[in-house]
């Protein structure tokens, strides 16, 4: 099942309202579909504790990935 845009929205609620575990979740899922938003959060949860134990190398990881895959987007060549 997609979570699209609306889970990541319903994920950011969560993560306000305090529901931490309910949003990593949804966060997760969307980045495994890609989504650099909910990497992005998820990144931070981990980074963190917010609904999962705190990683910061893994977050650090995430945010590397984030940098590289931004600079692919806005450097590479136009066919």
């Amino acid at each position: 099942m997609s979570v699209g845009q609306s889970g990541i929205l319903r994920a950011h609620t969560l993560f306000r309202e305090g529901n931490y575990g309910e949003a990593v979740a949804l966060f997760s899922a969307g980045a495994r579909e890609g989504n650099t938003r909910a990497l992005f959060n998820l990144a931070y949860c981990l980074q963190y504790g917010y609904g999962v134990q705190a990683d910061p190398a893994r977050a650090f990881g995430l945010y590397q990935h984030l940098l590289y895959e931004d600079c692919l987007l806005y450097t590479s060549p136009s066919p």
